[in-house]
């Protein structure tokens, strides 16, 4: 296989894994809107919050890489990931999680 056809393989395999990280995100946000956090289930939901913070550094890093093999800063499929991004649009109001970080996912579609 030559350097470009590596390079190719690379590209595609971490637009996947972006892909893949912004639907966990989007499904996690969904999971943590949908529920009120009482006491007893403080735990679960700290849990879940650990996992969006993962899914998120996945995102990060497999954007970072795209920029690496040449994608453009203004690509419109994979923007750049802020924590002001993770905030649930509920209603009127805003739903924020029990660790009181605002989850945005205004990207997200249901």
């Amino acid at each position: 296989m030559d350097l470009m056809k590596a390079a190719a393989l690379k590209l595609r395999l971490r637009e996947g894994q972006a892909y893949d990280a912004l639907n966990s995100i989007c499904q996690t946000l969904i999971y943590l809107s949908g529920n009120l956090i009482s006491r007893s289930e403080h735990i679960r939901e700290q849990k879940m919050a650990d996992l969006l913070a993962k899914h998120c550094d996945t995102y990060r890093r497999a954007r970072e890489a795209l920029l690496n093999l040449g994608m453009s800063t203004n690509d419109t499929a994979f923007q750049e990931l802020k924590d002001e991004d993770l905030v649930m649009e509920s209603g009127p109001s805003k739903k924020t999680m029990g660790n009181k970080e605002e989850l945005q996912a205004s990207s997200c579609k249901q």
